[in-house]
């Protein structure tokens, strides 16, 4: 145990300035969880606080109090059988600590609905907020939670958490949460992946009309986890699909975005409502993960909807046991996340019948090039000699590097089935192919009407001229027919967007800065890469630059693809 310096006896101090950024960089380290650090210093700026006092007041383990107070140095002074902040430093330190501006409510004040009175302007904010929000979708299992947990949610959040400058992730977001925690706190550094475009599209909307910091980002949590979103997070919130697969999927993905497993949370919300026995195989799946419980609060979360479990689940605080974030555990490709619609435990999809693989085949190859690549993994009869299987969830993450000796790739065939209308368009920007057939749902929303077929020949059409063959080869289903075009032939304008959908993966700066470049030399006018990215910074006003084509929602592509249209991209 540190023992008070005396006055006589001084020990070693980094100085001021040194022990103020000291001080500054335990807070700092543990990110999300520093609300007791700065209690403590809290209290050495109130008085006199003994050793005992710091640890009781604060709950941190004696080693990280310890820690504290040696990095103070010289800016305590010794006081009875304690210290306290020398007076004259004290305003240094709430001006860069920021103890001023420090929430004083309690957590525990959210934890139950109707104790603690709601902020009656938040409340209508977030209410208006849900009510217009998009229609929830079935076969996501989105239910959409009351607006009056949202802002329970989002207060409690504020006040359990040190997020001011933080880093927080929202791992799916139908219940507009993220957009409730901007309000509270607009320090924040939050980002929400979804599944969902109309979601994304919502939150970005509203959170730019209300001058909001709030990125979204496109992602099928399969496949991955947006590279910009590994090791990015000091907290982590999410409402998952409640299967045990869909637990497990959005857990592992939230500890791969931890920046720091040691300090990095993660708050789930969960509920079994009179099925202990699902509840133990999904909290199994957590502990599998190597994450241990910090809290359960019980009914926490209120839905409109979800009586099977009593329109009611707990709220989960959760943190990694090991050193690292990386979650232990195979691959999610056949994972089953969902209790309704066509990816849902009871549609889960058997091998594909003879007849259809053979009309689809027979789709992708009609142009006259072979078959190389069959995307899926239920065919009928295994794949011909030659064909390589590759799994949907290892063609929509980012690729490894391939030699250079490969050779180029025959048409392909994709099952999507399960699609219920996100995926087609990312599968396309993915498959880099001469021709495709995509096998889809017949009521799939981008074939259903002139509207939809229309919009997605509208964003490929610098990549592939697109056939839809609708109920074929049987009533349920539908073909989808890609045929590369030729990147040479296509206007000087729509050059830029072909470069975009090549490069899918890359970053939607990068992707630009390039696509100038080689606008440049076309006209004769070589431009260097400083001189590309300096005229493309204004042009990048209210666009995503370190995005990519796959993690974009789809009407922020859009925008991106009409922004190509400018006459520097020609």
């Amino acid at each position: 145990m540190i023992e008070p310096r005396k006055a006589q006896e001084p020990e070693p101090a980094p100085g001021p300035v040194g022990a103020l950024e000291a001080v500054s960089a335990l807070v700092s380290e543990r990110r999300a969880v520093a609300a007791p650090l700065l209690t403590a210093v809290s209290e050495l700026l109130s008085g006199c606080r003994s050793m005992p006092d710091l640890v009781r007041s604060s709950a941190l383990p004696l080693r990280a109090v310890e820690a504290l107070v040696q990095a103070f140095g010289d800016d305590l002074e010794p006081c009875g059988d304690g210290w306290r902040l020398r007076p004259d430093r004290a305003p240094r330190y709430r001006a860069a600590l920021r103890l001023d501006a420090r929430t004083s409510s309690n957590p525990a004040a959210f934890v139950v609905p109707g104790i603690q009175p709601l902020p009656v302007d938040l409340l209508a904010l977030v209410s208006d907020l849900v009510a217009r929000a998009p229609q929830a979708k079935r076969h996501l299992d989105h239910v959409a939670a009351t607006p009056e947990t949202v802002v329970r949610r989002a207060l409690f959040l504020e006040a359990g958490f040190t997020l001011a400058g933080g880093r927080v992730l929202f791992v799916g977001d139908h219940d507009l949460t993220s957009l409730a925690l901007a309000a509270v706190q607009p320090d924040a550094d939050i980002t929400v992946v979804d599944i969902d475009d109309d979601v994304l599209d919502h939150i970005e909307t509203s959170a730019v009309a209300h001058g909001w910091k709030v990125r979204c980002l496109f992602a099928d949590l399969r496949a991955a986890l947006p590279d910009a979103m590994r090791g990015w997070a000091d907290l982590v919130v999410t409402d998952p699909p409640y299967t045990r697969d869909g637990v497990r999927l959005f857990a592992a993905r939230a500890l791969e975005s931890l920046a720091n497993a040691q300090h990095g949370r993660l708050v789930l919300a969960y509920g079994y409502g009179d099925q202990p026995a699902l509840g133990a195989k999904v909290e199994d799946a957590l502990q599998e993960l190597g994450l241990v419980y910090e809290a359960v609060h019980p009914a926490f979360n209120r839905y409109e909807g979800a009586q099977a479990v009593g329109s009611a689940s707990n709220l989960y605080i959760l943190r990694p046991a090991r050193a690292s974030s990386r979650p232990r555990g195979g691959s999610a490709a056949s994972a089953v996340l969902y209790t309704h619609g066509t990816e849902s435990i009871e549609a889960a999809h058997g091998d594909l019948a003879r007849a259809t693989q053979e009309a689809l085949v027979e789709a992708a190859t009609a142009s006259g090039f072979g078959l190389t690549d069959a995307v899926g993994s239920r065919w009928a009869s295994g794949l011909p000699e030659g064909v390589n299987g590759i799994a949907l969830s290892e063609r929509l993450a980012p690729p490894l590097p391939q030699p250079q000796n490969r050779p180029a790739p025959g048409a392909a065939i994709v099952d999507l089935r399960h699609d219920p209308g996100p995926l087609l368009l990312r599968v396309l920007l993915a498959v880099h192919a001469p021709a495709v057939a995509v096998l889809v749902p017949n009521r799939h929303p981008n074939l259903a009407g002139e509207v939809g077929q229309h919009r997605l020949q509208r964003s490929l059409e610098a990549k592939y001229r697109l056939r839809y063959l609708r109920s074929a080869p049987t009533n349920d289903l539908a073909i989808v027919v890609a045929t590369r075009v030729d990147g040479e032939q296509l206007a000087s304008g729509r050059r830029a967007a072909a470069m975009l959908t090549e490069r899918p993966h890359s970053k939607i700066r990068n992707v630009l800065r390039d696509a100038l470049i080689d606008a440049a030399r076309r006209r004769g006018d070589p431009m260097t890469k400083n001189e590309a990215r300096a005229r493309l910074e204004p042009m990048l006003q209210g666009v995503d630059g370190d995005a990519t084509a796959m993690t974009l929602s789809w009407n922020r592509l859009d925008a991106v693809m009409e922004l190509l249209s400018n006459s520097r991209f020609a």
